[in-house]
């Protein structure tokens, strides 16, 4: 059964605080097949500023992707 794999995809705007929130649940998760995709708006200096704070080795150790959504331009 723990083959399965769990995604996680949280999209925020603003919300700095509770996606700061959110990673720390999901590190909490004891199912070890498990990602987290975050998407947030290219406008959120706050959120971009934390998420750049994090390392690449530590979110690819965590299987936490991050993606940057550019409005009037596409993902």
């Amino acid at each position: 059964m723990n083959n399965i794999k769990v995604s996680t995809i949280t999209v925020t705007r603003n919300r700095c605080n509770f996606l700061k929130n959110a990673v720390n649940h999901y590190l909490k998760q004891t199912h070890q097949n498990k990602e987290m995709l975050i998407l947030y708006y290219s406008d959120d200096t706050q959120t971009c500023d934390w998420l750049n704070s994090l390392t690449t080795e530590w979110r690819k150790d965590r299987n936490i992707r991050i993606f940057k959504h550019i409005p009037f331009e596409g993902i």
